[in-house]
Parts: C-alpha cells; sequence; structure tokens
C-alpha cells in the first residue's frame, strides 16, 4: 500500500477534525444544560431555577470557572464549580462529558 493512500485519509480526518472543533460558546450552551443535571441538591435546584430565570447570568458564571485547551483537532474544557469539577472533550462537533 502507497504512503499516499494511507496519508490522503489521515489528512482528511485530521482537516475534518479541526474544522469541527467546537468553539467555547458551544461548549457553555452544552455546559449550561450537562452541569445542572450532575450538581448536588441544593445546588441542583439552584442551578434549574437560573437556568430558566437567569440563563445568561449562569453561562457567564460557566464561563469564568472553564478552562480551554484548545488541541485543533479537538477541545479539553475543564469546569470548575461548587461541589462539581468536570472535564469535556470536544470533538467533531460534540461533547463527550468524562465520569
Amino acid at each position: 500500500m502507497s504512503k499516499k493512500k494511507v496519508l490522503l485519509p489521515l489528512f482528511g480526518v485530521v482537516a475534518l477534525m479541526a474544522f469541527t472543533n467546537p468553539n467555547k460558546n458551544q461548549y457553555l450552551e452544552y455546559s449550561s444544560r450537562e452541569l445542572c443535571r450532575r450538581l448536588k441538591d441544593p445546588y441542583k435546584t439552584l442551578c434549574r431555577v437560573g437556568f430558566v430565570a437567569q440563563k445568561n447570568k449562569l453561562r457567564e458564571f460557566i464561563e469564568v470557572s472553564t478552562d480551554r485547551k484548545n488541541l485543533l483537532i479537538g477541545s479539553v474544557y475543564t469546569t470548575e464549580i461548587p461541589g462539581v469539577k468536570v472535564h469535556t472533550v470536544g470533538v467533531f462537533g460534540n461533547f463527550l462529558t468524562l465520569p
């Protein structure tokens, strides 16, 4: 098998991963919902109420509590809020929150 036959598809996958690497705004939308599910009461209840009433404030809180490592082909987000530290991988336009 020639190197071209191997490298061309590999280059295509890497380019697709880089093109579909989700940005921080996409993460904030995702995390606003996902983090509320992972919290324990009373934070969980406050988060749900806050999500409905103060969605922008909740996003701002998550934004300042999040560190993003952009790896070009994907991103790793670490968010620390009271009671939970969450690691999330963003790749191919989707997110996977690690346990």
